[in-house]
């Protein structure tokens, strides 16, 4: 008999799943496909690794949309937030990186959290959001009108030194984090 590793790892999350012959779970878990700790019942299951809670996670990103920018500044702007925010988590995004067909071909998969679009007036809007998702402790990417002027980083940094940042000019913001937090502080802010 193969042995049935999911439940001795329940086993070492806590007792409930070893009363009784479990016939009935694992039976569920068949008809669910779905792994034996995702069908028991009893609460005392640990967060799978990498996981904070058995809340889900999103992203917001925000674009400025009293900056009258060009289509293609935005989409420029929200590709540049998007690649800092991978950049930053790396493979934690994927819970799986490829699928495969049944003709043997491989399919890069998207990342597991929701990425949601929305817009602001200003960049003190933007400013305002970013510091408070840092408050917050959720993970955030910027990008300034410096980063879309020059794709020197040199540059960037060296513009930026000269200023304050209330003369920082916000394009974009991304948050990631917690679900209803991230909701709860992209609130005002209309989908685009």
């Amino acid at each position: 008999m193969m042995p049935d590793f999911e439940f001795v790892e329940m086993l070492e999350y806590g007792m409930p799943p070893a009363f009784g012959f479990s016939y009935g779970d694992r039976l569920f878990a068949l008809f669910a496909d779905k792994p034996l700790r995702e069908v028991h019942t009893f609460p005392l299951l640990r967060p799978a690794k990498g996981e904070a809670s058995a809340e889900g996670k999103c992203a917001a990103a925000v674009i400025n949309a009293g900056a009258n920018l060009a289509p293609w500044q935005r989409l420029n702007a929200m590709a540049h937030l998007n690649a800092a925010f991978g950049a930053h988590r790396g493979r934690t995004l994927f819970m799986q990186e490829r699928i495969e067909t049944s003709d043997k071909e491989s399919i890069n998969l998207n990342i597991r959290h929701a990425i949601m679009i929305q817009e602001a007036q200003s960049s003190e809007a933007l400013q305002l959001l970013a510091k408070e998702a840092k408050k917050s402790g959720l993970e955030v990417a910027e990008f300034t009108r410096e980063m879309l002027d020059t794709t020197s980083d040199k540059k960037v940094i060296a513009q930026t030194k000269t200023k304050k940042l209330k003369d920082i000019e916000f394009l974009g913001v991304l948050v990631f984090g917690p679900k209803s937090k991230v909701q709860e502080l992209t609130k005002p802010f209309p989908l685009s």
